[in-house]
């Protein structure tokens, strides 16, 4: 491609004495035809190997995304987890890309080498400011990767004040999808969950599992608690250990009991479901009531 220098030269030509001989100027126009044709073929040339060089490109990355699937599919069968699989496939596809990129400038004498340097780290720079958030998500995937502190498949809480729970479907580089109790997919941005408390609730096999149940104050504490205790043993899917009956708390309306047990993390929600409906149909047959929440009020002649 024509430089500056030439350019100037072809002005320099241009911009001769008017009054110059006709031979002269005959040879000024000559020159400048030639170093037109010049430009023409110059410019040409480039265009050619841009063209190649794009084609090239596309070729460069359909072989990547296939030498990826390659890379995925082995570390799969090697039973890496998928998040660590997702973000270093993600770090190799995309280095390649900006490498193969960075060569083709090169190529084309739209970037010189001496300001690949300051040009990386101003592009960095204006992507840092204009993607905080993603950065953000990203830093947190690759913290949950190295941390682990639940895997795909685990039930986990999440304590931001959000209400979301639910089995943990894939981490990916900036979000995580859990399933919900609802079978709805929701998406939650990595750096949600490294900046707020996470309860894992597959840690163990074994989950405990505590509820708590109102009685009128004129009812038989005991008699209650034999009730309750009764209730739990007649369920073989709990353990038979670790178990507690105990007075909670005594409340505004009634006397609060509680139990503490220990069931199998598959059943737990089964389990708690089907206690508090057998508790309540027991008290229903025992005479035990379950008070409503009431207010007295006593009037006085004033």
């Amino acid at each position: 491609m024509m430089n500056m220098d030439e350019l100037d030269q072809i002005k320099e030509l241009a911009s001769k004495d008017p009054s110059a001989t006709i031979q002269e100027t005959g040879q000024y126009l000559v020159q400048i035809k030639e170093k037109l044709e010049e430009l023409v073929i110059s410019a040409g040339i480039w265009m050619i190997r841009a063209v190649l060089l794009i084609i090239l490109f596309l070729i460069l990355r359909k072989v990547i995304k296939k030498v990826i699937g390659f890379v995925e599919d082995r570390l799969n069968k090697r039973s890496v987890p998928r998040s660590l699989t997702a973000i270093l496939a993600w770090l190799i596809e995309y280095g390649l890309m900006i490498y193969i990129v960075v060569r083709i400038l090169l190529s084309l004498n739209l970037l010189k080498s001496a300001s690949i340097a300051a040009t990386i780290a101003a592009i960095g720079l204006g992507i840092s400011l204009a993607l905080q958030g993603a950065m953000s998500n990203f830093a947190g995937g690759l913290l949950l990767i190295m941390l682990k502190p639940f895997k795909e498949g685990d039930y986990i809480i999440v304590d931001s004040g959000s209400g979301i729970e639910g089995t943990v479907d894939h981490i990916h580089v900036y979000y995580t999808t859990i399933i919900d109790v609802y079978n709805q997919k929701v998406r939650v941005p990595n750096s949600a969950l490294t900046n707020h408390t996470i309860v894992n609730q597959m840690a163990d096999r074994s989950r405990r599992l505590e509820i708590h149940v109102g009685i009128g104050y004129d009812d038989d504490i005991d008699h209650a608690l034999e009730v309750i205790k009764n209730v739990v043993n007649a369920d073989e899917r709990i353990r038979k250990d670790k178990q507690a009956f105990f007075v909670h708390e005594l409340g505004a309306h009634s006397v609060i009991l509680g139990l503490r047990c220990v069931v199998e993390r598959q059943d737990y929600l089964q389990v708690r479901w089907d206690l508090n409906r057998s508790i309540r149909l027991k008290f229903a047959e025992e005479g035990i009531t379950i008070p409503y929440e009431q207010l007295d009020v006593h009037i006085s002649n004033i």
